[in-house]
């Protein structure tokens, strides 16, 4: 049988109009249908005539895009100093710009890259960060470089202009549609705005811009050619600057993967393009679409955490660990250590922010009347406990461990009183399942039964080794059971009333999750064998 001849049902370029560049009518696009000895297919690779086709002129270049910078830089840039004050969201984002500068922690809900940009520009143009930010209306002092972390944002917002010019071109659009939608871009109200103030929206949406054009250049482009691995890259770098800058850059990551899994379809039903071919498309596409905007992310958060050496807000959300790698912690540096009898620690509950054991000489208003117990996010004197043996008040001789099952009291060290719980529902939680967690005693009393609690170490939730067989600070994972009553000390998110100064209720239950009884611990004083001796 003699073999079918190929054939094109295509859309032939005509020659090249001698019009206007605005008048040129030279096709962009082309469906091009060939005919395969099983069927017929869908050829994916354009030709080099409607390639070229899409790529701006020097015509374009010299007129109009240099229009649209133009009319972008008199929208976006003139007048920036007005208003010379704080303007809506600058109290935020010029308030972390501040915190970069000064290397003070702080948490925020997006990812650092845009505020790391204008804190670079801040710093660049002088600033010291002695300007806080505080409020909107806020004047600026003459060496606040304020203008210039503006012009940042007029940049971006310029840039996303010529982009959507460069994207729409790349698409197919003649030039003369791709400059009236750009155009009405600029004066678009709300891009405009966002463009002028210390705002991380003019930065994502370029990135994203960016990310989108280059993913259709690199479309267009013919595979495995130098081209189109720089424009696959090109994407990869673009949206994870977009992720890196707010988490709705995402969107974008969605967006390229959907129009990708689309693509590889007719990819696949491309029977001119071997099967060694669609496997390094699905390669690289996956390596430069997943994994450079993954190893973006990640290191811009790298820089995050390495700028800010400082303690600052938000430092109660952090573990003992964490905090302790800040150069003006107050907790203390030898973190890794044996705990024993004697020792001095803070305990801190695992499960929720609530922050660090707590007493303080208030009773409750309700209950036993006794002490309270209470979680408090900061650093206090009254977050400070001793262990003791449940049998023995004097300190020992030598270094005793602390290792699962020892029996422990813990004694409140500003006002002398021990960790008690008994049979009575606490004041605010009267729950049967949950008892009363207090502070009873008085100077010169050696305790009672009620004050015992029992160490039970979590060996799947402690760091391997050493921790898993004896308490470490910082290490060890750990729940304290009550040993009359067999309930666990425990917390929730409930709060105290203004009586308790509104901090985090602690119980000892018998029932509920285990993660909320579980707590590790820090060393202030007479721990042993540390590992950073």
């Amino acid at each position: 049988m003699a073999a079918k001849k190929h054939s094109k049902a295509a859309v032939t370029p005509s020659s090249k109009s001698k019009l206007s560049p605005l008048a040129d009518d030279t096709p962009t696009t082309e469906f091009i249908l060939e005919k395969g000895s099983e069927r017929q297919y869908v050829k994916t690779t354009l030709s080099d005539q409607v390639i070229n086709s899409r790529k701006a002129n020097s015509f374009e270049e010299k007129g109009l895009i240099f229009l649209l910078a133009v009319g972008s830089f008199v929208t976006r840039f003139l007048n920036l100093k007005n208003p010379n004050s704080v303007v809506f969201d600058e109290v935020h984002f010029g308030g972390f710009a501040r915190k970069y500068i000064l290397g003070r922690f702080f948490m925020d809900v997006h990812p650092p890259l845009a505020k790391l940009l204008f804190a670079s520009v801040g710093y660049l143009g002088g600033f010291k960060g002695d300007f806080e930010f505080a409020k909107i209306g806020d004047v600026f002092p003459k060496d606040v470089p304020y203008v210039l972390m503006r012009e940042l944002s007029a940049l971006t917002g310029l840039g996303t202009v010529i982009l959507c010019y460069l994207t729409l071109r790349n698409t197919g659009c003649k030039p003369i549609t791709a400059f009236i939608t750009s155009s009405l871009l600029i004066i678009e109200s709300a891009n405009v705005t966002i463009s002028r103030y210390i705002l991380l929206d003019s930065p994502l949406i370029f990135f994203i811009a960016a990310a989108v054009y280059s993913y259709t250049k690199f479309q267009v482009a013919k595979p495995f050619t130098f081209d189109w691995f720089k424009s696959l890259f090109a994407t990869g770098v673009s949206l994870g600057l977009a992720c890196s800058s707010k988490w709705v850059g995402l969107f974008t990551v969605a967006y390229v993967g959907v129009s990708t899994i689309i693509r590889l379809w007719l990819i696949v039903g491309d029977l001119s393009v071997s099967q060694t071919s669609i496997a390094k498309h699905i390669a690289f596409r996956l390596t430069f679409m997943l994994g450079v905007p993954a190893i973006i992310y990640l290191a811009f958060f790298y820089v995050h955490l390495t700028v800010l050496v400082h303690e600052g807000d938000g430092g109660a959300f952090l573990s003992s660990a964490f905090r302790s790698s800040f150069d003006d912690s107050n907790v203390p540096k030898s973190v890794f250590a044996d705990v024993g009898v004697s020792s001095v620690v803070t305990l801190k509950h695992v499960n929720t922010h609530g922050g660090y054991l707590h007493s303080h000489d208030h009773l409750y208003e309700g209950g036993s009347g006794q002490q309270q117990i209470t979680l408090y996010p900061h650093l206090d004197d009254n977050n400070k406990w001793a262990i003791e043996l449940y049998n023995v008040t004097e300190e020992p001789l030598e270094f005793v461990p602390i290792t699962h099952g020892t029996k422990i009291r813990l004694k409140h060290l500003l006002t002398s009183r021990r960790l008690h719980s008994h049979d009575i529902r606490p004041a605010v939680s009267e729950i049967e399942w949950q008892n009363e967690a207090s502070c009873y005693g008085y100077e010169g009393f050696e305790g009672d039964p009620n004050d015992d609690f029992i160490v039970e170490i979590q060996k799947d939730l402690s760091v391997p080794g050493e921790a898993q067989k004896r308490v470490r600070a910082i290490e060890t994972v750990f729940r304290l059971r009550h040993a009359m009553t067999g309930c666990y000390l425990f917390s929730h998110e409930t709060k105290l009333p203004k009586w308790g100064f509104e901090q985090q209720e602690v119980t000892c239950a018998t029932q509920g999750i285990k993660p909320l009884s579980l707590c590790s611990l820090n060393c202030i004083r007479e721990c042993g064998r540390s590992t950073l001796d």
